[in-house]
């Protein structure tokens, strides 16, 4: 194979392992569907994301917050959440 062929797959091969690690994260804005603290989770957008160790006792579902998480494992896992004072709700 030839450098320049190898670079190439090299190149194709990242560019695909990068858009599997964006594949496995989440974003989202806007209120909550839920919060069970009986399971240390929350729901958005009918996803269920585990706590992971983040206080949610005191997150009010009818308020807008930005939520982060990851897929680990097979679970979505909390990376982070702020309240979102944009004005405005959306996902990504």
């Amino acid at each position: 194979m030839r450098a320049s062929a190898a670079t190439t797959l090299i190149a194709a091969l990242g560019l695909s392992v990068a858009g599997a690690v964006a594949a496995l994260a989440g974003e989202y804005r806007g209120s909550l569907e839920g919060v069970d603290t009986a399971k240390n989770t929350l729901s958005v957008m009918g996803v269920t994301i585990q706590a992971n160790g983040y206080p949610i006792a005191n997150l009010d579902p009818t308020q807008n917050y930005v939520v982060t998480w990851q897929s680990q494992g097979g679970q979505n896992v909390l990376t982070d959440i702020q309240p979102d004072n944009s004005g405005g709700s959306r996902h990504k």
